[in-house]
């Protein structure tokens, strides 16, 4: 039964506060999850939208303790660069300095 008496938080409250809190509780819980294993495969995947714009995706996989397979998106974003191969690999590495993934331990798939 839901309480008729109970206010909702403001369109203000929920965007400003509560969704920040939200993104950077789970931040914090992937980065935790993200110490764990001794391996992290990466992989990209780009692509263009009908207005021509370019996207670029990097998401993260590995197997938990429980051997359990896990997967995060790490980032995904306009990518107006050329495709290079050293343009690429210098979004990947800013996306492991943001999350803290070492490089020795992270392997990158196309």
């Amino acid at each position: 039964m839901l309480n008729p008496s109970y206010d909702l938080p403001s369109r203000k409250v929920i965007s400003n506060n509560l969704i920040p809190q939200l993104y950077t509780s789970a931040v914090q819980e992937i980065k935790k999850q993200l110490e764990i294993p001794e391996a992290v495969t990466l992989t990209t995947d780009g692509w263009t939208s009908i207005n021509n714009e370019g996207f670029l995706a990097i998401t993260a996989h590995f197997i938990d303790e429980n051997c359990l397979m896990k997967a995060f998106l790490l980032d995904c974003f306009i990518y107006s660069e050329r495709h290079t191969a050293v343009n690429l690999a210098s979004e990947i590495k800013r996306v492991l300095l943001e999350w803290n993934i070492q490089e020795s331990r992270s392997y990158c798939n196309r």
